[in-house]
């Protein structure tokens, strides 16, 4: 698939979300990846093509995890919002100081820390929708981790298009590139030669993310269905 296609397929998909109105005002979420920087990328493009005049707001959160990689990262993400036009924010956490006093697991309380300022943010620049950028690829993990860890049918269907970021909140969380593979991603951030950020530690097996993504699915793959990503995501529709 080309940028244009892609482009009027989010179009429609946004549309089935009543998410097209003139005059919205984003936040997106950004980590500076692949995923988040093309989805910024073409929120920019729809509101340019349909003058739609949306307002982004990029807010990336700085997790006190990779040192001076995090702190590239938060420059990279400022010089793309300021290459759009669109308004930057960032919030700065210590996480590994959380996890330890408040136990729990570090991916958890990141994700937990994050969807709150991003809320925070909705709130303050006057925002009902917040636009993060998982992908059909991330939400297959997450129906694997959970049937690993015990789920029942709400737990299989996998991640919400569209939500509540927090219980009883009026700000959504939207996921717009849900039904997206990770393999169109990459062509497309190549097409377009944008350049991406890479957090290694997605390359590996310390997080319990990477271990579903780099050791437990190659291995199914290799072992018992070469096309168990599809077989997932098939049992979550």
């Amino acid at each position: 698939m080309r940028w244009d296609a892609f482009l009027e397929q989010l179009r429609g998909w946004l549309d089935a979300h009543e998410l097209v109105a003139p005059g919205l005002r984003w936040v997106v979420g950004v980590s500076g990846g692949p995923d988040s920087t093309l989805l910024l990328q073409a929120l920019h493009e729809l509101s340019r093509q349909h003058n739609l005049g949306w307002a982004l707001h990029v807010g990336h959160m700085h997790h006190g995890l990779r040192g001076a990689e995090a702190d590239a990262d938060a420059e990279f993400v400022a010089a793309v919002a300021g290459k759009l036009g669109a308004a930057f924010h960032e919030e700065r956490a210590d996480i590994p100081a959380a996890v330890r006093s408040e136990g729990g697991s570090t991916e958890e309380l990141a994700r937990e820390r994050r969807y709150q300022f991003l809320e925070r943010l909705a709130l303050r620049v006057g925002s009902e929708q917040v636009a993060v950028a998982p992908h059909a690829d991330d939400d297959a993990e997450t129906v694997l981790h959970r049937i690993c860890r015990g789920t029942g049918l709400r737990g299989l269907a996998g991640m919400r298009a569209v939500r509540p970021i927090q219980p009883g909140s009026h700000v959504r969380l939207v996921r717009p590139l849900l039904h997206v593979r990770r393999e169109l991603i990459e062509q497309l951030c190549n097409e377009l030669e944008l350049e991406c950020r890479i957090d290694h530690t997605n390359l590996g097996a310390e997080f319990t993310r990477g271990r579903v993504r780099n050791v437990v699915l190659p291995t199914l793959r290799k072992e018992l269905n070469p096309n168990v990503t599809e077989a997932l995501l098939r049992l979550a529709e």
